[in-house]
């Protein structure tokens, strides 16, 4: 059980599992409001990784990227961070995004897949500020935008009392 800020009560459960075939490994988190309020809930899934693995070859693609492939020093300076919606090409309702090949582990990549019936958009960050060299991957259940913002188009559904809702998230090393 978590209290929540607005003061209700929701429940979060977590199930892990691995494919000992693919070693895929699965996410996923149900959440359930447990509270006497509706809640608007809000995911997002942090993946971060070393920049240091990272070398001239690595990018980003994706199915939301068409046949686009990004380099991962995207963004000017020491930073960078974008957020785009995962849907375009996602297959059965699920988007795949690929960092890779890193250099530093023999030229493996990052494969995500995420359910994009709850997590409609893909965000990628990265930073080399300082001591920080790090690249980070997050399907989001909503754009980046503040709460009022979203609230105002109408895009922070309600979780009602007793109503659940499930997030799905999947990774492995190829």
């Amino acid at each position: 059980e978590v209290s929540l800020a607005n003061g209700g009560t929701a429940s979060v459960s977590r199930r892990w599992a691995v494919d000992t075939e693919t070693a895929e490994v699965t996410l996923r988190d149900r959440v359930t409001n447990i509270g006497e309020r509706p809640f608007a809930p809000m995911l997002m899934y942090h993946m971060n990784i070393g920049g240091w693995l990272a070398g001239a070859q690595t990018q980003i693609h994706g199915t939301m990227f068409a046949d686009e492939k990004r380099h991962w020093r995207f963004g000017e300076g020491e930073r960078g961070l974008f957020c785009i919606p995962a849907t375009p090409g996602a297959e059965d309702g699920w988007a795949r995004v690929v960092l890779g090949p890193f250099e530093a582990l023999a030229g493996r990549s990052l494969a995500v897949r995420f359910f994009t019936g709850t997590l409609p958009f893909l965000q990628v960050w990265r930073c080399e500020a300082g001591a920080a060299n790090v690249i980070g991957i997050e399907p989001v259940s909503h754009r980046l935008a503040k709460r009022t913002e979203l609230a105002d188009a109408g895009e922070m559904p309600m979780l009602e009392p007793g109503e659940t809702v499930e997030y799905a998230l999947a990774f492995h090393v190829r």
